[in-house]
């Protein structure tokens, strides 16, 4: 009898809710039905949406399997690299002239070794030190000729630079117009060289710079440009950067160590002028001639002989001693040349 009761009072109570809804339906109204417009809007707007998601999931798709074609190749090159013989980077300097005991430095070896032969050949990234009584000169690129100094440490970065480390290198890029065809680095600035014969030098006080042919600019921080030096100059920049400068002759017997890094060229069957234009450049003198007929006469005479180990000067001595010519130094500093005068 308790359960019927029960059961009576929850239907009672459903019926009073669903009037209660029913009620609350009927106060509401109908909801207006969306417009055409409106629906074709919403229609478009989910579309797009779609297409939206479908164009990224397609470059998703892309970029994967570009991914995954670059690391197959990738992984193909390794492998034929893996397959091939190692090849050594080509040289960028060979030696030309080795006096005492000179060393070179390989990154890849990671010890120095020494430089006994002509010919020997430098990579990018070895560095070449002098001792005290040591002295070399390299053939740097087509051209150029790189003189180290004694007690000298200086690094072949490319054919196109250099960097001094300690002690002094001589450039001579050549007679041409090689306008920024080299740069050497040190502490104090970039040297560069605008076709020219110049000598840098690290001191106890800052940098050195001579220049005995051309022009060369130097460099400071930022890339600005601070000096330019001309034949005939010596500017020094102590270690606040600043720069004083002074004439500095050609023929200065402090150019004398280079001069010996010269290396004679072949001169067997060499126009006696055209040993005469060597001997002028690696001296930093000028040749005059007593008369025209003796310049047209040098120019048809030729050579006999060799010149091998000897300086600019002494070669000069030795090879005139076999021809009709002499020479003789003015108070210019110039050589003269003449005819011998023959002897009855």
């Amino acid at each position: 009898m308790h359960q019927d009761n029960t059961d009576d009072s929850r239907e009672a109570a459903d019926d009073r809710g669903r009037d209660v809804l029913g009620e609350l339906i009927q106060v509401a109204g109908r909801r207006p039905s969306p417009s055409s417009d409106h629906y074709e809007q919403t229609l478009a707007a989910a579309h797009a949406v779609w297409q939206q998601k479908v164009r990224a999931t397609r470059q998703r798709q892309r970029v994967v399997a570009v991914a995954a074609s670059i690391a197959i190749v990738a992984m193909g090159i390794g492998a034929v690299l893996r397959l091939l013989p190692d090849t050594p980077l080509p040289p960028i300097a060979s030696a030309a002239v080795i006096q005492g005991d000179v060393a070179v430095f390989s990154p890849e070896s990671g010890t120095w070794a020494p430089v006994t032969e002509t010919g020997s050949e430098l990579g990018a990234g070895d560095r070449l030190r002098t001792d005290s009584e040591g002295r070399a000169a390299f053939r740097l690129g087509d051209q150029i000729s790189v003189r180290i100094d004694s007690a000298s440490e200086l690094m072949f970065t490319s054919e196109s630079e250099l960097e001094l480390i300690a002690g002094a290198v001589y450039v001579d890029s050549g007679a041409g117009n090689r306008a920024g065809s080299l740069e050497i680095a040190t502490s104090h600035g970039i040297v560069q060289d605008i076709g020219t014969q110049f000598e840098v030098a690290t001191m106890d006080d800052g940098l050195r710079v001579r220049v005995r042919e051309g022009l060369v600019q130097l460099y400071q921080a930022e890339q600005e440009l601070a000096f330019e030096g001309r034949a005939g100059q010596e500017f020094r920049v102590d270690p606040v950067g600043t720069i004083r400068q002074n004439s500095f002759s050609p023929y200065d017997p402090a150019w004398s160590w280079a001069e010996a890094l010269a290396g004679s060229p072949n001169v067997e069957g060499m126009p006696v002028l055209e040993f005469l234009n060597w001997v002028a450049r690696e001296t930093g003198r000028e040749i005059q001639f007593e008369g025209r007929n003796v310049q047209l006469a040098a120019g048809s005479a030729i050579l006999h002989g060799n010149a091998q180990n000897l300086t600019p000067m002494e070669a000069l001595e030795v090879m005139l001693s076999t021809t009709n010519f002499v020479y003789s130094l003015d108070t210019s500093g110039a050589i003269i040349i003449s005819r011998r005068s023959i002897t009855r």
